[in-house]
């Protein structure tokens, strides 16, 4: 039986890698953006894994061989 992946986890994975991106631009000093930069980096994040949800992934695909009657 084959996973498929649930919006919710695309979600929190998303907010998850955006705080992520956000605190390392604030300790890195990265202010491209000026004090928004935090923001856009979660919102940049959210949307990488709302992305992530949808795209298919390559080892999920396949279909396995068809049985020939013998």
């Amino acid at each position: 039986m084959r996973k498929r992946r649930h919006w919710l986890r695309g979600i929190i994975g998303g907010l998850l890698l955006g705080l992520g991106l956000g605190v390392a631009s604030i300790v890195y000093a990265f202010n491209a953006f000026g004090p928004v930069t935090p923001w856009i980096m979660v919102l940049i994040g959210l949307v990488i894994g709302i992305l992530f949800v949808f795209l298919p992934r390559p080892w999920g695909r396949k279909r396995p061989p068809a049985r020939t009657a013998g």
